[in-house]
């Protein structure tokens, strides 16, 4: 089995593992796009997606066709995107972001572990 490093953690992460996290924060991202609302937190953690091949490829040509609704947005449109940063809130905050903000972090993101 091939394992990546996260960084300072030591914590030792299957590539099918980090590509699930990716394909699942640009399919959340493409998920809030209609309604503006964007929450990375809810998505779905596919094992499928870890473990299979041919799932994290379908997964990937499945966002790949979805992508072109991000493109067509202007970079400055704003979202709102969820924060769960303190566990004994009542309701969760929303920050406010745009498209262009969100696709640095999903291109930073997917980088990180390099």
């Amino acid at each position: 089995m091939i394992r990546a490093n996260q960084g300072c953690l030591h914590q030792a992460l299957t590539l099918g593992a980090q590509l699930r996290h990716v394909i699942e924060h640009y399919q959340s991202f493409v998920a809030g796009l209609p309604d503006r609302a964007i929450d990375y937190d809810a998505r779905p953690r596919d094992a499928a997606v870890e473990g299979s091949r041919p799932r994290a490829a379908a997964a990937l040509r499945e966002l790949i066709g979805r992508l072109p609704t991000a493109a067509a947005l202007p970079t400055d449109t704003p979202v709102r995107v969820k924060m769960a940063c303190d566990p004994d809130a009542i309701a969760p905050s929303w920050a406010t972001s745009s498209v262009g903000r969100e696709l640095q972090f999903l291109v930073s993101h997917g980088r990180a572990n390099r």
